[in-house]
């Protein structure tokens, strides 16, 4: 009689829980949400890459989907009742993720956030990826003898501080956050930065024995330029570096 018992019990715990639509489910249901991605001209994008973020959670990347020609994807396994963003990206063509905010700048995509219910959540979400971003690209020369310089260190930067709950462009010394990039010039001098949002950039040139320059041939961080990037341009400057030796003379 005690076997007997036991067997039934095993029983019992073997059969699956049945869903109100009678497919069985195991402890936990799973949701879904379909989409659709657009170019930011409202073409459809294939082949975009879309992520989804537990919302308040920078880092809750989980996992994603690519875009079908259609331009349509659907996100399986999502946790029902929990709140995600959902981002579309492109970076290989210039259209960034959305839900970052590299060098402090919106790259002007648009995310959806959703907080999807048990099964297939009725209609679909679109996502807009951002525009293009743009590119910077420059050589360093000697400035008297017109050579390449290959050696040093090309830094672009945005000296950052929040005001009214903005980021605004402040000088080196008020900045709260600085973000950047630093890259060295090739063989030739030449160097380049890709994937930028568009907006206002700070650019510094430094190599050894040379006086440290930024843009448009200022000297000094204090009368640093800006330099603006536009969405899906090209922009490129010519470094002329001094001997530091030609100023102590």
């Amino acid at each position: 009689m005690r076997n007997r018992s036991l067997f039934c019990l095993l029983l019992v715990t073997a059969v699956p829980a049945w869903s109100a639509g009678g497919l069985p489910y195991y402890h936990k249901q799973a949701a879904s949400v379909r989409g659709v991605v657009l170019y930011p001209n409202g073409k459809p994008a294939a082949g975009a890459r879309v992520f989804r973020y537990r919302r308040g959670n920078p880092t809750g990347l989980q996992g994603g989907a690519i875009s079908g020609p259609d331009g349509g994807f659907v996100l399986d396994d999502l946790d029902p009742g929990t709140a995600y963003s959902v981002c579309a990206s492109k970076a290989e063509e210039g259209y960034l993720d959305p839900f970052f905010l590299p060098f402090g700048l919106a790259t002007g995509g648009r995310c959806q956030d959703v907080m999807p219910q048990v099964g297939f959540n009725a209609g679909k979400i679109v996502l807009t990826l951002a525009p293009k971003a743009g590119t910077l690209s420059g050589r360093i020369l000697d400035a008297l003898t017109r050579r390449s310089i290959s050696r040093g260190k090309v830094t672009l930067y945005r000296p950052l501080k929040l005001e009214r709950d903005v980021w605004v462009l402040v000088d080196a010394k008020s900045a709260t956050w600085i973000p950047s990039v630093v890259k060295a010039p090739d063989e030739t001098g030449q160097f380049s930065f890709t994937n930028l949002p568009e907006g206002q950039y700070l650019l510094k040139v430094e190599s050894e024995g040379y006086n440290t320059w930024f843009y448009l041939n200022q000297s000094s961080e204090s009368s640093a330029k800006p330099l603006h990037i536009a969405s899906g341009l090209s922009r490129k400057v010519l470094v002329a570096l001094e001997h530091a030796s030609r100023n102590q003379d």
